[in-house]
C-alpha cells in the first residue's frame, strides 16, 4: 500500500500532466485570441483618421493617385455579418433598356449591337452578373464596428459588357455628371457587376501579385493583386438566397490560387473597403487574405509557387505570371515605384491599405521617397482627380 506522501506526489503527476494536455490543445487558440486583439488595440488608435483621411474621395497617397473613389473603408475590416446584402426583385429593377438617357442612347445602340454579335458569333458567354443598386454605410455596437448594407439586382455579363461599352465612349461632361452621385449612391444603369479583389500574404510574409494573361478582355498584361473574382450565382448564400462578397473572396482564393480554408480560418479573410473603378463604372469590395492570422503551414509562398507552376491553382485564362514581394513597406514601396504603370488601379489601393492596416502611415510613406508621382488608372480630359 502506498504511503500518502507518494500517493500526493502521484496525484500531483496526474494533475499536472493534464494540466499541460489541456493547455498544449489550447494554447494556439488562446495565442490566435491574443494576437487578435492585439492587432484591435493597434489598429482602432489610428483606424477614425485613416478613415476620415480615405473615405469619400479618390484615392491618393504620397504622390499616388487612382482613379478608384473609396466609399467606405475601414482598417479593422468589415466583418461578414456586418455586410448585408438583399437582392432586387425583378419588379423593383429590370436589366431591360426600357429608360436610356439622351445623352448616351446612340452610344447604346451601337455597343448593344457589338456585344449581341460577339454573343452571336460565340466570341463571349453570356453569365449571371450581380450589379450593385444602393448602398448604405452603418456603424454596430459599442466598438462602432463598420458595416454596409449592400442591395444587388441580378444582371448578365451582356448587359455589363454593353453598358460599360456605353460608360467608356461618354464626353467628360456627361461622365462628370454620372460620377457626381458617386459619394451618396449608385448610378443604376451604368453598374452591372460587382466584383472582391484581395491582397494575399502567405504564412511566411510574402505577398502575392500576379500578372494578368493577356487573353484577358480587361486589364491585359497589367499586375493585379493576389486574388481578383467578379460575383456570380455560385455566390449566392445558401442560407439566405443573397449574394455574398465573402463567398466571393472564399471562390477567389480557390479558383485562382488553390487555396481552400479549413473550417476556423476564416478570420484569414477581411473585406476592408466599397470602392468604385471610374474608369470602367464598377463597384466592388477590397481586402486582405493573410494567412499568417490562421498559421495555416500550408500556404507559404512555397506552396503558391507549385500549385501555380502545376496550373492547379488558377485560372489559366486570366491569369499569367506570379511575382512574390517581401510583405515589408521597403519591399512593396520599391515594387511599387519600379511598376506604377503596370498597376491595376485597384491593385494598389489593396496593396497600399494593406499596408497601412498593418504599419504607421508615416513609415509607409517613406518607402515611396520624395518626389515620385504616378497616376494609375485612364483619366479622362475634364476629369478632376484628387
Amino acid at each position: 500500500m502506498l504511503d500518502q506522501g507518494l500517493m500526493n506526489q502521484v496525484i500531483i503527476f496526474v494533475l499536472g500532466a493534464l494540466a499541460g494536455a489541456i493547455i498544449q490543445r489550447y494554447a494556439d487558440r488562446v495565442l490566435g485570441w491574443l494576437e487578435s486583439q492585439v492587432f484591435i488595440r493597434r489598429t482602432r488608435s489610428r483606424s477614425a483618421a485613416l478613415m476620415a483621411k480615405e473615405n469619400g474621395k479618390n484615392f491618393s497617397f504620397c504622390g499616388i493617385r487612382s482613379s478608384i473613389f473609396v466609399a467606405a473603408f475601414d482598417p479593422r475590416g468589415i466583418d461578414e455579418k456586418n455586410v448585408v446584402a438583399t437582392l432586387q426583385s425583378e419588379s423593383e429593377w429590370s436589366h431591360e433598356d426600357t429608360e436610356v438617357d439622351d445623352a448616351y442612347k446612340e452610344l447604346w445602340i451601337a455597343s448593344k449591337q457589338h456585344w449581341q454579335d460577339m454573343l452571336e458569333s460565340r466570341k463571349i458567354f453570356n453569365g449571371t452578373k450581380f450589379g450593385l443598386k444602393h448602398y448604405h454605410q452603418f456603424r454596430d455596437g459599442m466598438n462602432e464596428a463598420s458595416g454596409l448594407n449592400l442591395s444587388f439586382a441580378q444582371t448578365d455579363y451582356l448587359t455589363q459588357r454593353t453598358r460599360t461599352g456605353v460608360y467608356q465612349k461618354l464626353p467628360a461632361n456627361v461622365r462628370k455628371s454620372v460620377l457626381e452621385r458617386q459619394a451618396n449612391d449608385v448610378h443604376p444603369f451604368f453598374s452591372n457587376s460587382f466584383g472582391v479583389s484581395l491582397a494575399v500574404i502567405t504564412l511566411d510574409g510574402d505577398m502575392v501579385f500576379a500578372g494578368r494573361s493577356h487573353q484577358t478582355a480587361v486589364n491585359a498584361g497589367k499586375i493585379a493583386c493576389g486574388v481578383v473574382e467578379g460575383m456570380d450565382e455560385r455566390d449566392v448564400d445558401r442560407a439566405d438566397g443573397k449574394p455574398n462578397p465573402y463567398v466571393t473572396a472564399h471562390r477567389g482564393l480557390a479558383e485562382e490560387l488553390g487555396v481552400n480554408l479549413n473550417p476556423g480560418e476564416n478570420q484569414a479573410i477581411s473585406l476592408h473597403s466599397l470602392v468604385l473603378d471610374t474608369d470602367y463604372y464598377e463597384w466592388s469590395m477590397l481586402g486582405v487574405a493573410d494567412f499568417r492570422k490562421v498559421r495555416n503551414e500550408k500556404v507559404t509562398s512555397g506552396y503558391v509557387r507549385e500549385l501555380w507552376a502545376s496550373a492547379k491553382g488558377r485560372d489559366k485564362y486570366e491569369l499569367g505570371t506570379l511575382v512574390l514581394v517581401r510583405f515589408t513597406p521597403q519591399d512593396i514601396g520599391k515594387f511599387i515605384v519600379e511598376n506604377a504603370d503596370r498597376f491595376v488601379n485597384y491593385a494598389l489601393v489593396a496593396t497600399i491599405y494593406a499596408l497601412l492596416r498593418e504599419f504607421p502611415r508615416h513609415q509607409v510613406a517613406a518607402a515611396f521617397g520624395n518626389g515620385f508621382s504616378a497616376y494609375v488608372g485612364s483619366p479622362i480630359k475634364g476629369d478632376v482627380v484628387n
